[in-house]
């Protein structure tokens, strides 16, 4: 027989009327095969055997997809994993893998939504992009949670910094009927000598400004403005009082992630089972170490191992990566749980500083006053 599944999930189990009761009540992934051990339907689920007793048992329904189940199904083939993002992500690796011709239906992924500016390029200027890293010699940011979000960063600082918002425009020698130059929001630099062109330092200040707080760059446009307004150049005053009230925009939640991809590093914490030391309960944590290009799971810890942890993060043991299939996959999925109301479990941004004490009362605050609501 086929064994081809055995390696991917961790159990198996012949299709009987006795298999769906000994199955575990956990959430993982599933996949139904025929006794040719051919796929037939691939689930991610918060039971195993609920799912199992849903699809396959129960009462007979000859019009309803159960009955196909019923009929076709000779065998379950699971994986137990406590996390939900790890399950999004197993469940759509195996997608790749087992049903490549019915990716498009059986994943419903966000589109990835993300921000290029590569310097090489010339008049460049910060542009939305779906495809992360596919230039390498580009620098990308985000995740953002919309196109809209995406668009409007692109924007603040591309008018900050006066960088080309038509770049067909300027490579084709017509940058004099441009919209932005004839409404005195562009100098313009693209119909200049090139000796006199100062575009190229424009644009390493705007890539330092990306990559630094927005905040950074306040001071300096405040001061600009008041300047502007005292002198009665109000329409300029007018101008960087926009582009303040961008820059304080980017602070808000819809930004509250974004960052260049080559920094983004982030600690997901989910909770597992809990195991009994000296007849007390003791809550075990499952975590993952997520950058811009991969995901890596981290060993299983306890409250009193958060510095075995810690450590882990900054060295991480074992490289258990979780490959994703693609790098636009990868932060689509990333945001779909970064940018959800109330995401399962605990996300933290490890750009920021974090000490064993702060990390022990944060799991204690997400997971041991309500743990049903975020596993």
């Amino acid at each position: 027989m086929d064994n081809r599944f055995e390696h991917l999930f961790e159990y198996k189990q012949i299709l009987t009327n006795e298999t769906p009761r000994s199955l575990p009540n956990e959430r993982g992934v599933l996949l139904f095969t025929d006794s040719n051990n051919r796929p037939i339907q691939l689930l991610f689920t918060a039971s195993i055997r609920r799912t199992v007793l849903s699809k396959w048992a129960g009462p007979f329904d000859e019009t309803s997809r159960k009955a196909s189940l019923r009929t076709e199904a000779a065998a379950v083939f699971y994986t137990l994993l406590a996390c939900e993002y790890h399950g999004h992500w197993f469940y759509n690796r195996l997608t790749h893998l087992l049903f490549p011709q019915k990716e498009k239906e059986m994943l419903s992924l966000p589109p990835a939504h993300c921000v290029r500016l590569s310097p090489r390029e010339q008049w460049a200027a910060f542009t939305v992009s779906s495809q992360p890293f596919k230039d390498g010699a580009a620098h990308y940011w985000g995740p953002f949670p919309t196109r809209e979000a995406a668009d409007f960063f692109a924007r603040t600082w591309n008018d900050i910094f006066c960088l080309c918002r038509n770049r067909a425009l300027a490579l084709g020698g017509g940058g004099s009927k441009c919209t932005y130059f004839q409404m005195n929001l562009c100098p313009a630099d693209c119909i200049k000598k090139v000796s006199e062109n100062p575009y190229p330092e424009r644009l390493k200040q705007a890539l330092r400004a990306a990559q630094s707080s927005p905040n950074s760059l306040m001071p300096e446009l405040t001061e600009q403005m008041k300047t502007l307004a005292a002198q009665l150049q109000f329409e300029r005053a007018q101008i960087i009082k926009k582009q303040l009230e961008s820059l304080e925009k980017l602070q808000t939640v819809p930004y509250r992630w974004t960052t260049d991809l080559n920094r983004l590093k982030i600690l997901h914490i989910s909770q597992g089972r809990s195991i009994r030391f000296q007849k007390h309960p003791v809550p075990i944590y499952q975590a993952f170490l997520i950058t811009g290009r991969t995901a890596e799971k981290l060993p299983p810890f306890t409250l009193d191992s958060i510095e075995r942890l810690l450590e882990a993060v900054q060295t991480p043991p074992g490289r258990c990566f979780l490959e994703p299939s693609t790098p636009s996959e990868h932060l689509s999925l990333l945001s779909l749980f970064l940018y959800k109301t109330r995401p399962p479990g605990l996300w933290l941004n490890l750009n920021e500083p974090l000490k064993p004490q702060q990390l022990r009362n944060q799991i204690v605050e997400s997971f041991e006053k309500t743990p049903a609501e975020n596993q």
